[in-house]
Protein backbone atom coordinates (compact mmCIF):
# COMPACT_ATOMS: atom_id res chain seq x y z
CA UNK A 1 0.00 0.00 0.00
CA UNK A 2 2.88 2.34 0.73
CA UNK A 3 4.14 1.86 -2.83
CA UNK A 4 0.68 2.62 -4.22
CA UNK A 5 0.49 5.87 -2.24
CA UNK A 6 3.76 7.00 -3.81
CA UNK A 7 2.30 6.80 -7.31
CA UNK A 8 1.64 10.29 -8.62
CA UNK A 9 -0.27 9.19 -11.73
CA UNK A 10 -3.07 6.85 -12.69
CA UNK A 11 -1.62 3.41 -13.41
CA UNK A 12 -2.91 0.54 -15.51
CA UNK A 13 -1.82 -3.12 -15.40
CA UNK A 14 -2.70 -5.93 -17.82
CA UNK A 15 -3.02 -9.29 -16.09
CA UNK A 16 -4.27 -11.39 -19.01
CA UNK A 17 -2.44 -13.59 -21.48
CA UNK A 18 -0.26 -11.89 -24.06
CA UNK A 19 -1.52 -12.35 -27.62
CA UNK A 20 0.45 -12.40 -30.85
CA UNK A 21 -0.94 -12.09 -34.36
CA UNK A 22 0.26 -14.43 -37.09
CA UNK A 23 0.48 -13.31 -40.74
CA UNK A 24 -1.91 -15.31 -42.89
CA UNK A 25 0.71 -15.50 -45.64
CA UNK A 26 3.03 -17.27 -43.22
CA UNK A 27 0.50 -20.04 -42.60
CA UNK A 28 -0.13 -20.37 -46.34
CA UNK A 29 3.52 -20.33 -47.43
CA UNK A 30 3.98 -23.69 -49.17
CA UNK A 31 7.78 -23.44 -49.00
CA UNK A 32 7.88 -23.50 -45.19
CA UNK A 33 7.70 -26.53 -42.94
CA UNK A 34 5.43 -26.52 -39.90
CA UNK A 35 8.50 -26.17 -37.68
CA UNK A 36 9.72 -23.16 -39.68
CA UNK A 37 6.33 -21.43 -39.30
CA UNK A 38 6.45 -22.02 -35.55
CA UNK A 39 10.07 -20.81 -35.38
CA UNK A 40 9.04 -17.56 -37.06
CA UNK A 41 6.48 -16.93 -34.32
CA UNK A 42 9.02 -17.72 -31.59
CA UNK A 43 11.54 -15.29 -33.08
CA UNK A 44 8.91 -12.59 -33.58
CA UNK A 45 7.95 -12.73 -29.89
CA UNK A 46 11.49 -11.62 -29.05
CA UNK A 47 11.46 -8.74 -31.54
CA UNK A 48 10.56 -5.15 -30.72
CA UNK A 49 9.71 -2.48 -33.28
CA UNK A 50 12.87 -0.73 -34.53
CA UNK A 51 14.76 -1.66 -31.37
CA UNK A 52 17.59 -4.14 -31.15
CA UNK A 53 16.90 -7.19 -29.01
CA UNK A 54 18.61 -10.50 -28.35
CA UNK A 55 18.06 -13.09 -31.06
CA UNK A 56 17.20 -16.53 -29.59
CA UNK A 57 20.31 -18.67 -29.25
CA UNK A 58 20.70 -22.08 -30.84
CA UNK A 59 20.30 -23.70 -27.41
CA UNK A 60 17.03 -21.85 -26.84
CA UNK A 61 15.73 -22.78 -30.28
CA UNK A 62 16.77 -26.41 -29.74
CA UNK A 63 14.50 -26.47 -26.68
CA UNK A 64 11.63 -24.50 -28.22
CA UNK A 65 11.55 -26.43 -31.51
CA UNK A 66 11.87 -29.88 -29.97
CA UNK A 67 9.01 -32.35 -30.48
CA UNK A 68 9.83 -33.98 -27.14
CA UNK A 69 10.50 -30.96 -24.96
CA UNK A 70 8.39 -32.59 -22.21
CA UNK A 71 11.19 -35.17 -21.90
CA UNK A 72 13.78 -32.42 -21.60
CA UNK A 73 15.10 -33.47 -25.02
CA UNK A 74 16.44 -31.01 -27.57
CA UNK A 75 16.20 -31.11 -31.32
CA UNK A 76 19.47 -31.22 -33.23
CA UNK A 77 21.42 -28.14 -34.26
CA UNK A 78 21.05 -29.36 -37.83
CA UNK A 79 17.27 -28.95 -37.57
CA UNK A 80 17.66 -25.44 -36.15
CA UNK A 81 20.06 -24.53 -38.95
CA UNK A 82 17.68 -25.96 -41.56
CA UNK A 83 14.74 -24.04 -40.08
CA UNK A 84 16.53 -20.68 -40.04
CA UNK A 85 17.81 -21.28 -43.56
CA UNK A 86 14.27 -21.90 -44.82
CA UNK A 87 13.10 -18.62 -43.28
CA UNK A 88 15.98 -16.79 -44.95
CA UNK A 89 15.41 -18.41 -48.35
CA UNK A 90 11.71 -17.49 -48.26
CA UNK A 91 12.69 -13.95 -47.15
CA UNK A 92 10.66 -13.93 -43.94
CA UNK A 93 13.96 -13.47 -42.11
CA UNK A 94 16.92 -11.45 -43.39
CA UNK A 95 20.52 -11.67 -42.24
CA UNK A 96 21.75 -8.08 -42.59
CA UNK A 97 25.22 -8.12 -41.10
CA UNK A 98 27.69 -10.14 -39.03
CA UNK A 99 29.61 -8.58 -36.17
CA UNK A 100 33.22 -9.74 -35.75
CA UNK A 101 36.05 -8.96 -33.36
CA UNK A 102 39.52 -7.76 -34.35
CA UNK A 103 40.62 -11.34 -35.08
CA UNK A 104 37.67 -11.99 -37.37
CA UNK A 105 35.76 -14.19 -34.95
CA UNK A 106 31.98 -13.95 -35.16
CA UNK A 107 30.42 -12.08 -32.24
CA UNK A 108 26.84 -12.16 -33.48
CA UNK A 109 24.47 -11.58 -36.38
CA UNK A 110 21.97 -8.80 -37.10
CA UNK A 111 18.61 -10.02 -38.39
CA UNK A 112 15.44 -8.37 -39.68
CA UNK A 113 12.11 -10.16 -39.34
CA UNK A 114 9.21 -9.17 -41.60
CA UNK A 115 5.42 -9.40 -41.55
CA UNK A 116 5.52 -10.59 -45.17
CA UNK A 117 8.25 -11.95 -47.44
CA UNK A 118 10.50 -9.24 -48.82
CA UNK A 119 10.73 -8.80 -52.55
CA UNK A 120 13.98 -10.00 -54.07
CA UNK A 121 14.97 -6.40 -54.77
CA UNK A 122 14.54 -5.34 -51.14
CA UNK A 123 16.14 -8.51 -49.82
CA UNK A 124 19.24 -7.92 -51.92
CA UNK A 125 19.33 -4.36 -50.60
CA UNK A 126 19.63 -5.60 -47.01
CA UNK A 127 21.65 -8.73 -47.78
CA UNK A 128 23.70 -8.56 -50.95
CA UNK A 129 24.60 -12.26 -50.66
CA UNK A 130 20.99 -13.45 -50.83
CA UNK A 131 21.13 -14.55 -54.47
CA UNK A 132 24.46 -16.27 -53.86
CA UNK A 133 22.91 -18.05 -50.87
CA UNK A 134 19.93 -19.09 -52.96
CA UNK A 135 22.16 -20.38 -55.74
CA UNK A 136 24.39 -22.35 -53.36
CA UNK A 137 21.38 -23.89 -51.59
CA UNK A 138 20.22 -25.43 -54.88
CA UNK A 139 23.11 -27.86 -54.28
CA UNK A 140 22.59 -28.20 -50.52
CA UNK A 141 23.01 -31.62 -48.92
CA UNK A 142 19.68 -31.26 -47.10
CA UNK A 143 16.89 -32.34 -49.46
CA UNK A 144 14.26 -29.98 -48.04
CA UNK A 145 16.55 -26.95 -48.29
CA UNK A 146 17.67 -27.98 -51.77
CA UNK A 147 14.12 -28.47 -53.09
CA UNK A 148 12.92 -25.15 -51.64
CA UNK A 149 15.89 -23.28 -53.11
CA UNK A 150 15.31 -24.83 -56.55
CA UNK A 151 11.60 -23.97 -56.42
CA UNK A 152 12.26 -20.33 -55.44
CA UNK A 153 14.92 -20.04 -58.15
CA UNK A 154 12.47 -21.23 -60.79
CA UNK A 155 9.86 -18.75 -59.57
CA UNK A 156 12.32 -15.86 -59.77
CA UNK A 157 13.50 -16.81 -63.26
CA UNK A 158 9.95 -17.18 -64.55
CA UNK A 159 8.82 -13.87 -63.03
CA UNK A 160 9.39 -10.64 -64.93
CA UNK A 161 8.37 -7.88 -62.54
CA UNK A 162 6.70 -9.25 -59.41
CA UNK A 163 10.02 -9.55 -57.61
CA UNK A 164 11.12 -6.03 -58.54
CA UNK A 165 8.59 -4.34 -56.24
CA UNK A 166 10.28 -2.30 -53.52
CA UNK A 167 8.88 -1.34 -50.11
CA UNK A 168 11.99 0.45 -48.86
CA UNK A 169 10.17 3.79 -48.79
CA UNK A 170 7.38 2.22 -46.75
CA UNK A 171 9.88 0.80 -44.24
CA UNK A 172 11.47 4.23 -43.90
CA UNK A 173 8.04 5.80 -43.43
CA UNK A 174 7.28 3.33 -40.64
CA UNK A 175 10.56 4.15 -38.93
CA UNK A 176 9.96 7.89 -39.19
CA UNK A 177 6.47 7.38 -37.77
CA UNK A 178 8.03 5.39 -34.91
CA UNK A 179 10.45 8.25 -34.19
CA UNK A 180 7.64 10.82 -34.26
CA UNK A 181 5.47 8.69 -31.99
CA UNK A 182 8.31 8.32 -29.49
CA UNK A 183 8.84 12.07 -29.47
CA UNK A 184 5.11 12.69 -28.98
CA UNK A 185 4.91 10.15 -26.15
CA UNK A 186 7.84 11.82 -24.42
CA UNK A 187 6.16 15.23 -24.67
CA UNK A 188 2.91 13.86 -23.27
CA UNK A 189 4.80 12.16 -20.48
CA UNK A 190 6.50 15.43 -19.59
CA UNK A 191 3.12 17.19 -19.40
CA UNK A 192 1.61 14.65 -16.98
CA UNK A 193 4.69 14.24 -14.79
CA UNK A 194 6.48 17.58 -14.67
CA UNK A 195 7.83 17.15 -11.17
CA UNK A 196 9.12 13.67 -11.83
CA UNK A 197 10.76 14.79 -15.05
CA UNK A 198 12.46 17.77 -13.43
CA UNK A 199 13.75 15.54 -10.63
CA UNK A 200 15.40 13.08 -13.02
CA UNK A 201 16.16 15.44 -15.88
CA UNK A 202 19.91 15.11 -15.59
CA UNK A 203 19.72 11.32 -15.76
CA UNK A 204 17.52 11.18 -18.85
CA UNK A 205 18.95 11.72 -22.36
CA UNK A 206 17.18 14.30 -24.47
CA UNK A 207 14.71 13.13 -27.09
CA UNK A 208 17.08 14.31 -29.80
CA UNK A 209 19.94 12.18 -28.46
CA UNK A 210 17.60 9.19 -28.16
CA UNK A 211 16.64 9.54 -31.80
CA UNK A 212 20.26 9.67 -32.89
CA UNK A 213 21.09 6.64 -30.72
CA UNK A 214 18.20 4.74 -32.25
CA UNK A 215 19.62 5.51 -35.67
CA UNK A 216 23.06 4.27 -34.62
CA UNK A 217 21.53 1.04 -33.32
CA UNK A 218 19.94 0.27 -36.66
CA UNK A 219 21.67 -2.27 -38.93
CA UNK A 220 24.23 -0.69 -41.22
CA UNK A 221 22.16 -1.73 -44.25
CA UNK A 222 19.27 0.51 -43.12
CA UNK A 223 21.54 3.45 -42.31
CA UNK A 224 22.89 3.18 -45.82
CA UNK A 225 19.43 4.12 -47.16
CA UNK A 226 19.98 7.71 -46.06
CA UNK A 227 23.69 8.00 -46.83
CA UNK A 228 24.82 10.06 -49.78
CA UNK A 229 27.34 7.86 -51.53
CA UNK A 230 29.97 10.27 -52.77
CA UNK A 231 33.75 10.83 -52.65
CA UNK A 232 34.40 7.90 -54.97
CA UNK A 233 37.41 9.31 -56.82
CA UNK A 234 39.64 6.93 -58.72
CA UNK A 235 43.24 7.32 -59.83
CA UNK A 236 43.56 3.85 -61.34
CA UNK A 237 44.02 3.55 -65.08
CA UNK A 238 42.81 0.06 -66.03
CA UNK A 239 40.60 -1.14 -68.85
CA UNK A 240 37.08 -2.34 -67.99
CA UNK A 241 36.31 -5.85 -69.21
CA UNK A 242 32.65 -6.52 -69.88
CA UNK A 243 30.15 -9.24 -70.60
CA UNK A 244 27.34 -8.56 -73.06
CA UNK A 245 23.82 -9.87 -72.56
CA UNK A 246 20.62 -8.91 -74.35
CA UNK A 247 18.29 -7.54 -71.70
CA UNK A 248 15.16 -7.13 -73.78
CA UNK A 249 13.91 -9.92 -76.01
CA UNK A 250 12.01 -7.33 -78.05
CA UNK A 251 15.08 -5.19 -78.67
CA UNK A 252 18.44 -5.66 -80.34
CA UNK A 253 20.09 -3.30 -77.86
CA UNK A 254 22.74 -4.83 -75.63
CA UNK A 255 24.06 -3.91 -72.21
CA UNK A 256 27.64 -4.63 -71.15
CA UNK A 257 28.09 -5.49 -67.47
CA UNK A 258 31.74 -5.07 -66.41
CA UNK A 259 33.16 -8.44 -65.37
CA UNK A 260 34.85 -6.78 -62.39
CA UNK A 261 31.50 -6.90 -60.59
CA UNK A 262 31.67 -10.73 -60.51
CA UNK A 263 27.88 -10.90 -60.56
CA UNK A 264 26.18 -14.28 -60.77
CA UNK A 265 23.67 -15.03 -63.52
CA UNK A 266 20.77 -14.38 -61.11
CA UNK A 267 22.27 -11.04 -60.10
CA UNK A 268 22.74 -10.06 -63.74
CA UNK A 269 19.13 -11.01 -64.44
CA UNK A 270 17.98 -8.77 -61.58
CA UNK A 271 19.88 -5.85 -63.13
CA UNK A 272 18.51 -6.41 -66.62
CA UNK A 273 14.98 -6.86 -65.28
CA UNK A 274 15.29 -3.60 -63.33
CA UNK A 275 16.61 -1.76 -66.40
CA UNK A 276 13.68 -3.05 -68.42
CA UNK A 277 11.20 -2.24 -65.66
CA UNK A 278 12.53 1.32 -65.36
CA UNK A 279 12.45 1.63 -69.17
CA UNK A 280 15.96 3.06 -69.33
CA UNK A 281 17.67 3.45 -72.68
CA UNK A 282 20.68 1.24 -73.35
CA UNK A 283 22.94 4.31 -73.47
CA UNK A 284 21.87 5.57 -70.04
CA UNK A 285 21.98 2.10 -68.50
CA UNK A 286 25.46 1.52 -69.91
CA UNK A 287 26.68 4.85 -68.52
CA UNK A 288 25.34 3.90 -65.08
CA UNK A 289 27.09 0.51 -65.15
CA UNK A 290 30.44 1.97 -66.22
CA UNK A 291 30.24 4.81 -63.69
CA UNK A 292 29.28 2.33 -60.95
CA UNK A 293 32.22 0.07 -61.85
CA UNK A 294 34.64 3.00 -61.67
CA UNK A 295 33.25 4.03 -58.27
CA UNK A 296 33.45 0.48 -56.94
CA UNK A 297 37.04 0.24 -58.13
CA UNK A 298 37.80 3.54 -56.37
CA UNK A 299 36.71 2.00 -53.09
CA UNK A 300 34.04 2.82 -50.53
CA UNK A 301 31.23 0.72 -52.05
CA UNK A 302 30.63 -2.39 -49.95
CA UNK A 303 27.58 -3.70 -51.81
CA UNK A 304 28.04 -3.28 -55.57
CA UNK A 305 24.72 -4.85 -56.57
CA UNK A 306 22.76 -2.56 -54.25
CA UNK A 307 24.74 0.41 -55.50
CA UNK A 308 24.08 -0.38 -59.16
CA UNK A 309 20.34 -0.68 -58.47
CA UNK A 310 20.45 2.61 -56.56
CA UNK A 311 22.14 4.41 -59.46
CA UNK A 312 19.69 2.94 -61.97
CA UNK A 313 16.75 4.29 -59.95
CA UNK A 314 18.57 7.63 -59.67
CA UNK A 315 18.98 7.68 -63.45
CA UNK A 316 15.25 7.07 -63.84
CA UNK A 317 14.61 10.24 -61.82
CA UNK A 318 17.07 12.17 -64.02
CA UNK A 319 19.52 12.83 -61.17
CA UNK A 320 22.36 10.56 -62.31
CA UNK A 321 25.74 12.29 -62.80
CA UNK A 322 28.69 10.80 -64.71
CA UNK A 323 31.11 12.04 -62.06
CA UNK A 324 34.16 9.83 -62.61
CA UNK A 325 33.60 9.40 -66.35
CA UNK A 326 33.70 13.18 -66.83
CA UNK A 327 36.55 13.62 -64.34
CA UNK A 328 38.81 11.19 -66.19
CA UNK A 329 38.45 11.88 -69.93
CA UNK A 330 41.31 9.54 -70.88
CA UNK A 331 39.76 6.66 -69.02
CA UNK A 332 36.42 7.71 -70.42
CA UNK A 333 37.81 7.23 -73.93
CA UNK A 334 38.85 3.64 -73.25
CA UNK A 335 35.65 2.83 -71.40
CA UNK A 336 33.54 4.12 -74.27
CA UNK A 337 35.48 2.10 -76.82
CA UNK A 338 34.86 -1.07 -74.80
CA UNK A 339 31.35 -0.51 -73.56
CA UNK A 340 29.97 1.25 -76.65
CA UNK A 341 28.50 4.13 -74.68
CA UNK A 342 28.78 6.48 -77.64
CA UNK A 343 30.47 6.73 -81.01
CA UNK A 344 32.05 10.14 -80.59
CA UNK A 345 35.83 10.27 -81.00
CA UNK A 346 38.05 11.52 -78.19
CA UNK A 347 41.64 12.59 -78.95
CA UNK A 348 44.43 11.36 -76.72
CA UNK A 349 46.88 13.67 -74.97
CA UNK A 350 49.61 12.77 -77.48
CA UNK A 351 47.39 13.75 -80.39
CA UNK A 352 46.45 17.01 -78.72
CA UNK A 353 50.11 17.85 -78.05
CA UNK A 354 51.01 17.08 -81.67
CA UNK A 355 48.21 19.32 -82.93
CA UNK A 356 49.36 22.06 -80.56
CA UNK A 357 52.93 21.85 -81.88
CA UNK A 358 51.75 22.03 -85.48
CA UNK A 359 49.57 25.02 -84.62
CA UNK A 360 52.57 26.77 -83.03
CA UNK A 361 54.75 26.13 -86.09
CA UNK A 362 52.02 27.41 -88.39
CA UNK A 363 51.55 30.48 -86.19
CA UNK A 364 55.28 31.31 -86.34
CA UNK A 365 55.33 30.85 -90.11
CA UNK A 366 52.43 33.26 -90.52
CA UNK A 367 54.18 35.87 -88.36
CA UNK A 368 57.36 35.68 -90.45
CA UNK A 369 55.51 36.35 -93.69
Amino acid sequence: MNNIKKLEENTLFFVGNQHETVPLRLLQDHHLTARAKFAYQIIKIHARAFNSTVFPSYDELQNLLSDTAYKQEKCSRKIVSQTLLLLRLTRWLTLCDTSRDEKGRILGNIYLIHDEPLSVLDCVHFNEQYLELLESCTKHSDKIVRDVAISITHEIKSSQQSYLVSHIDLILERYQHYQTKNLTDQKLSSIFSVRKLSKNQQNLPSSIRELSENQQNLPSSIRELSKNQQNLLSSQDEVLSTSTIKYNKYSTSTINIPNEFNFSQLEKKRIFDLIQNLQLSSKIAQSVLVEACMRVRAGGVQKPLNYVCHLLRTAKKGDFKEFLINKNPNKNQRVESISNISTRSVRSNDELQLISKKATILKNQLRSM
